[in-house]
């Protein structure tokens, strides 16, 4: 079945059709895979042999390790599906996730891979007595200052140039939240552990680490786990050659790894987020 049909010598759009003309989440899923996936994904055996992201280098001709620092400098059409791809599953659960830490009212947030600082200007914005500090990679933090500027709240959003991935180098202290979203899945075990601990030691005395992922194992349909699971060959073949997306369960083990326990869970946040927060392990 197509996207037309053809009755009485007339043409009509079917239900495909209609989707892929006028669905968000279809056209996000569809630019996604033809401008981004379609050719680093044929380097997929490479990267599953050599670990690392070998499909990369049909976008720069380089051996990059990571996609992350060069996002801003993927061709137009390449960056603006990846945004588009990601901001649609983050953006589904975003108004709840402001709506709840705005009620919450937290001091000072570290917001670890914030990116152009979607989610510090939303806070800021949304609760006067929060500032958030963005660590993250040059041009990222040049881009979430401009649109900090742009969005009246500049005086609020700080940053913090750095190699996430450097263990050695020790996130700020003394946050009352350090807030990860759709990041830990970028990394493998040894990494997500190492940035757990270091995020352990950047909380005050009562803070909390919130971890919000779209677990696979905590999706409300079939459907969605397997399209979930599915997202792994990108991170094989494209972020870094050795993530994937996870399972709650998993999350939990390294979670305890790190020395913090989980105290709060919530799920079914918008297209299947969790929100997971933790403390410091009593």
């Amino acid at each position: 079945m197509g996207a037309m049909k053809l009755e009485d010598n007339r043409y009509f759009i079917t239900r495909i059709g209609f989707f892929l003309a006028y669905d968000e989440m279809t056209n996000a899923n569809f630019n996604y895979t033809r401008d981004v996936n379609y050719f680093g994904i044929n380097e997929l055996g490479d990267s599953i042999k050599e670990n690392r992201p070998a499909g990369l280098q049909k976008f720069f001709n380089k051996d990059w390790e990571t996609i992350y620092p060069y996002l801003t400098e993927l061709p137009e059409k390449t960056r603006e599906s990846w945004f588009g791809y990601d901001h649609f599953y983050s953006d589904s659960a975003f108004k709840t996730l402001v709506d709840l830490m705005a009620e919450r009212k937290p001091k000072k947030i570290l917001d670890i891979g914030g990116n152009t600082g979607k989610w510090a200007i939303a806070i800021t914005s949304a609760s006067e007595e929060t500032n958030v500090t963005i660590c993250d990679h040059p041009l990222q933090i040049q881009t979430a200052f401009q649109n900090a500027e742009e969005a009246g709240v500049k005086d609020r959003v700080h940053g913090e140039v750095m190699d996430l991935l450097d263990h050695s180098i020790p996130f700020p202290k003394d946050f009352d939240v350090v807030w990860m979203s759709q990041f830990l899945d970028c990394f493998p075990p040894e990494d997500i552990i190492a940035i757990l601990q270091r995020a352990k030691e950047a909380l005050s005395e009562d803070g909390r680490i919130h971890i919000i992922e779209p677990y696979w194992d905590r999706q409300q349909h079939e459907i969605g786990a397997y399209i979930l699971i599915n997202c792994s060959p990108y991170f094989t073949a494209l972020a870094n050659g050795t993530s994937k997306m996870y399972s709650a369960e998993d999350m939990h083990k390294y979670i305890e790894a790190a020395g913090l326990e989980v105290d709060e869970e919530i799920d079914r946040l918008g297209f299947g987020h969790t929100m997971t927060s933790c403390k410091r392990k009593s």
